[in-house]
């Protein structure tokens, strides 16, 4: 399958033939930005980067006040490779700054940043932060004084917005955001719809019987993932008729932690579990915000005798690949590759022909996939 080139190549291709087979010749002022963007019905971005890559091809020089004129000395065509110099010797380099990578999510979204920059002559440079908000803002300053076009910014959580982002952003510098977004702040950003995930899995355990359904997080406000599916599990109980109960959404585990493994934490999350399950017997679904949320509640249920799905149903988001064990949650499956295909149209957009303004936000519908964690309805 062909892949189309950006409109700014394609103008490049046109000026660069016409310059070297002589059409345009030395001295030649060419037509202003404005006048080629109503040529070729582009925006002005657009043409104003086909003429800095002839520029720096040498084959124009660009005079302030002036114009572009075709330079004085025009090499002939055969002195010229055929190649874009932006495919070649300057790649488009791309920032990406994720918190973590897990078997369970993330994979799948970083092959696909990486497949959709490169097919496109790009460079993906990546920064992980480890969920830190401090080493999240050295990584964009790092990675803009490297000089990269553009950034794919997977932020952490945190109550607070990166002043960093902010400041990007105001200056119009091109960044898309995946896996959550910033409210109120016009950033492209490209997400699952977690409410109506959140929606589904909770009235999955509604249809199969269960009316006290346990919300298993950590801290709620803040995280805008977090809010949205909390948001989708009450509007799924309510609809039902059953209540919204505070205590069966106990924010239990430490939000600062999340990418540790260390196993003695790993174990104090079990044992938070077991505790709030004995004080409510009679909870017999759990929402697990998160997948390592619903490893802990299944290991408290072992602790406590209770089996999993006959005793306590358990759903969650993610997880690892049906092949990859014989026995999984019943769970949302996130569309990574969608997510990250559309993250890098939207940046390649803002970088050469549109406005970040001007390029919508899209959430991305999750799959239900049925598992061996709930009673079938």
């Amino acid at each position: 399958m062909l892949i189309q080139r950006p409109l700014y190549e394609e103008i490049y291709s046109k000026l660069r033939e016409e310059i070297l087979s002589g059409k345009l010749a030395p001295d030649t002022l060419l037509p202003s930005e404005i006048t080629l963007s109503q040529q070729y019905e582009v925006s002005r971005i657009t043409t104003t980067h086909a003429l800095k890559m002839l520029a720096d091809e040498g084959l124009v020089v660009r005079l302030r006040g002036k114009g572009t004129f075709v330079t004085s000395t025009v090499p002939s065509a055969e002195d010229k490779p055929d190649v874009m110099p932006s495919l070649s010797k300057h790649p488009t380099l791309i920032g990406y700054v994720f918190p973590n990578i897990r078997d369970t999510y993330g994979i799948v979204l970083f092959s696909t940043l990486e497949h959709e920059v490169s097919r496109r002559g790009g460079l993906l440079i990546t920064k992980r932060t480890y969920g830190n908000p401090v080493l999240e803002q050295e990584a964009i300053q790092q990675l803009t004084i490297l000089g990269v076009k553009g950034l794919i910014i997977y932020p952490v959580n945190g109550e607070y917005y990166n002043p960093e982002i902010l400041r990007l952003s105001l200056e119009g510098f091109p960044i898309t955001l995946v896996d959550r977004f910033l409210p109120r702040i016009p950033i492209p950003y490209f997400t699952t719809d977690n409410r109506h995930a959140a929606y589904l899995l909770t009235q999955h355990l509604i249809a199969s019987g269960h009316e006290k359904i346990a919300f298993l997080s950590h801290t709620v406000a803040g995280t805008v993932t977090l809010e949205e599916r909390y948001a989708g599990y009450q509007t799924a109980l309510r609809e039902a008729g059953l209540d919204v109960n505070p205590e069966l959404c106990p924010e239990i585990f430490s939000d600062d932690r999340l990418a540790s493994q260390d196993h003695k934490y790993m174990e104090s999350c079990i044992h938070l579990t077991v505790e709030f399950l004995k004080q409510h017997r009679d909870v017999t679904g759990i929402l697990a915000a998160e997948y390592n949320f619903s490893m802990y509640a299944y290991a408290a249920s072992a602790m406590l005798l209770r089996k999993v799905p006959d005793d306590l149903s358990i759903v969650t988001f993610d997880g690892p690949s049906t092949g990859a064990m014989p026995w999984h949650f019943t769970h949302i499956r996130q569309n990574e590759k969608k997510i990250g295909a559309l993250a890098i149209q939207s940046l390649w957009k803002q970088i050469y022909g549109e406005s970040s303004s001007s390029i919508d936000s899209q959430m991305v519908p999750g799959e239900l996939v049925l598992g061996d964690s709930s009673r079938r309805s």
